[in-house]
């Protein structure tokens, strides 16, 4: 009874905590003629963003996304980075040879006891040393495309960019990489069993690289998922949200009654079920409780499930079907009605008539929908040129042929370029990758910070292997490489996973330091959000649910793999 009269002491304690919180920000809120409320999520916002998915989202929602999506950026590469980097850093921390030893040593050393947010600072202030693109100045780079091109308003790099065919041509890569697994899987057992070379690692990497060519020439057969996807989201679309209300509900009932019965099995002995304790049928009438209460939301609140059917069918109409169909949209207008049109002077006037843009606006369409594979940095290039008469219709109408004929390739390689527009030099972000100054600064900052830190976990995992391993490695004639790489580190990483998974939650929260160096994250663009709409509490709320339900993700796939290499014991 003691229990059970602490614990409901403490539960009622919190509510009458919470009840008088709660009440005390809202007239707090009141009273600098501040509300809260939700509604800003659905409304335009009216900034842009310096970079991300979506530089104008149409919806402070999708505002918010592109932030949370720049934070992803930056952590998944970085963790994946500084793994990397610091298992190299901790082997090396470990070598006989003087100088690799005091070189990783000294890199440990720097970068862990200086505070990140220098870091971040210094590499920041590495862009002060790159090129200038000004218009106005002698020596600055001018206009053009470049293989790589180091600014100070960020790097512009050559790269393989996605193209029409390129998710069609994807299902081929995946057909391959699931028969791979298999065909892998096969031949490694029977080069256990047998002690056979079946070379399986190659013959996997060969079933990949032909589906790849497969795919190359076949990619749009899968062409017809694009109407699919319509179909789903046009079903999806349909679903009354009463009905969506009553399924969620009876979901979360499900769930508790699934957990709760759980409880019980595992509580269930030959001889019948155990004994419950007072925890016990705490725990149960807490899940039972936040199962009803879960129900009642969702019938209550219809907001929920109305956008969750919003976001349903805008996913598979608007963003996933459209990639299947490179020319969705395009009235792909003759290439030689554009030529005649371009070749239509104003009396007295040299210059083109009817720019590409003129003649999408004529048409009722985008400029970039007028041709299949035509872009919108292609367009704004082709307009300017025509302009100041570099080029003329004819060349325009076989750089368009051109586009026209690649548009359902699957990849292009693309190369970086600076534009100008008005009297303004910057990188396109439609050609290469555009590496801007706070993702540099953060993302090399974050990532060389934690792989000093792994380092030493690493290096700790190393010396706990025991010394026989290394001794009885070296007996059967492998070299100190083979040593590491099929003895040691397996076993080491067994020890360092979980202090590695602390490292990579490190990694995930110290991205808010960003904003150190203007990179939009979901703390910058969510400041901006909430002095833009005067809702600071509820933009906090979605900071605390991102970082904690990030934290949450990496967390649970760190123990999921922990428990994959642990040892099975009899």
């Amino acid at each position: 009874m003691i229990k059970w009269a602490a614990q409901l002491s403490f539960l009622f304690g919190f509510l009458a905590i919470a009840a008088i919180v709660i009440p005390q920000v809202q007239d707090n809120l009141s009273g600098q003629n501040l509300t809260f409320g939700w509604d800003w999520l659905k409304g335009r916002l009216g900034f842009l963003i310096g970079e991300g998915i979506d530089v104008d989202p149409n919806t402070g929602g999708r505002t918010l996304l592109v932030g949370a999506v720049n934070t992803l950026r930056v952590t998944i590469s970085g963790i994946i980075a500084a793994t990397i980097l610091g298992t190299i850093v901790g082997v090396a921390r470990l070598s006989s040879n003087w100088v690799v030893n005091r070189v990783a040593n000294l890199y440990i050393e720097t970068f862990r006891n200086i505070p990140l947010l220098l870091w971040i600072f210094f590499f920041g202030a590495i862009f002060a040393v790159f090129s200038i693109i000004d218009p106005v100045l002698e020596g600055s780079i001018g206009p053009g495309k470049k293989f790589i091109t180091l600014t100070r308003k960020g790097v512009g790099v050559s790269w393989i960019q996605p193209w029409g065919g390129f998710y069609q041509w994807m299902i081929w890569m995946v057909i391959g990489g699931v028969v791979a697994y298999f065909v892998h899987k096969r031949l490694f057992r029977i080069k256990e069993e047998t002690g056979r070379d079946t070379r399986p690692i190659l013959v996997a990497v060969g079933i990949i690289l032909a589906a790849a060519v497969i795919g190359w020439f076949a990619h749009p057969v899968w062409g017809w998922l694009g109407n699919v996807f319509e179909f789903f989201g046009d079903v999806i679309g349909g679903i009354p949200t009463i009905a969506l209300q009553l399924a969620l509900a009876a979901l979360s009932l499900l769930a508790g009654y699934w957990w709760i019965n759980r409880f019980l099995d595992e509580r269930r002995t030959p001889a019948g079920l155990a004994k419950l304790t007072d925890d016990d049928w705490f725990r149960m009438i807490t899940a039972g409780l936040v199962a009803v209460l879960a129900a009642v939301f969702f019938i209550a609140v219809s907001g929920v499930s109305n956008s969750i059917l919003g976001a349903g069918e805008d996913f598979f109409t608007k963003w996933l079907a459209p990639k299947f169909d490179s020319t969705t949209n395009v009235i792909d207008l003759p290439i030689s009605d554009i030529e005649a049109r371009l070749l239509s002077e104003i009396p007295g006037d040299k210059r083109v008539g009817e720019t590409l843009s003129q003649i999408g606006r004529a048409e009722g369409v985008a400029p970039k929908k007028l041709v299949d594979g035509l872009t919108a940095g292609v367009v704004i290039e082709l307009d300017n040129d025509l302009r100041r008469g570099n080029i003329s219709p004819a060349d325009v109408a076989a750089r368009l042929d051109r586009i026209k004929g690649r548009a359902d390739n699957p990849l292009r390689w693309s190369r970086a370029e600076i534009v100008q527009s008005g009297n303004f030099l910057d990188l396109s972000p439609n050609y290469g990758i555009k590496i801007t100054r706070g993702f540099f600064a953060l993302w090399i900052a974050v990532t060389l910070y934690t792989a000093s830190f792994i380092a030493e976990v690493v290096r700790a995992g190393i010396l706990a292997v025991s010394k026989g391993q290394s001794e009885a490695a070296s007996s059967l004639g492998l070299s100190r490489a083979q040593s590491l790489r099929y003895i040691v580190l397996p076993q080491a990483f067994r020890i360092v996973f979980p202090p590695l998974g602390n490292q990579y939650l490190n990694l995930f929260k110290n991205t808010s330091l960003g904003i150190a160096v203007a990179f939009p994250d979901i703390v910058a663009v969510g400041l901006t959000t909430s002095n833009q709409t005067g809702q600071t509490v509820p933009v906090i709320l979605v900071w605390m649910g991102f970082y904690l339900g990030g934290s949450l993700v990496i967390s649970s796939i760190v123990n999921f793999y922990n428990r994959r290499l642990q040892l099975v014991e009899r």
